[in-house]
């Protein structure tokens, strides 16, 4: 673990002159205590590239989005940081379904919700099983759509996120209508 931790932050340059970026939610009680923790620094390269990646799929900069998740994904895999795995992954699907290639999507979504599984994280499983049937339907596969959507609307249900079964359950009836249109939630 502490070789891949040290081949993570000098691939990033945490150990060079790069200097954190702390966001308020990952900032520490003591900024001179975290400067040393080289964990605690990568980190929050980590959560920096993650907000990269989700700011350029907002400015519909999609390929670059694709290269700041593969490089999360690729530091946070190995070090077991679910929840940056997990947020990569999401990325990553969104940034193929903004290209329109939602069989790529579908690789990552697919790969995200047994993260979210694993972490107990019934909202994060549920919008990733939204975003598969959103995938799915784009591909014309209503039949698998609507399975996707059922299970984020069980999920959902679970969760008692009422905004997010609203959703589910819109998509679920737009897709007995023709010519049905999917919107992201």
């Amino acid at each position: 673990m502490e070789k891949q931790l040290l081949s993570a932050l000098l691939l990033l340059g945490v150990l060079g002159t790069i200097p954190p970026a702390w966001t308020q939610e990952s900032a520490p009680a003591n900024p001179t205590e975290a400067a040393a923790d080289p964990e605690a620094q990568l980190k929050a390269q980590l959560q920096q590239l993650l907000a990269r990646g989700q700011q350029q799929n907002r400015d519909r900069q999609s390929q670059q989005a694709i290269s700041a998740f593969k490089q999360v994904l690729g530091l946070s895999q190995p070090l077991g940081y679910q929840d940056m795995t997990a947020a990569a992954l999401i990325g990553l699907g969104r940034s193929y379904l903004l290209l329109d290639k939602p069989q790529e999507a579908i690789r990552y979504f697919g790969q995200a919700a047994p993260v979210f599984r694993k972490m107990n994280n019934r909202p994060g499983e549920a919008s990733t099983f939204y975003s598969l049937g959103a995938s799915y339907h784009r591909l014309g596969d209503r039949n698998q759509a609507r399975d996707y959507f059922n299970q984020a609307l069980e999920l959902y249900r679970q969760a008692e996120d009422r905004s997010g079964e609203s959703a589910a359950l819109s998509q679920l009836r737009a897709l007995d209508r023709p010519n049905p249109t999917v919107s992201q939630p």
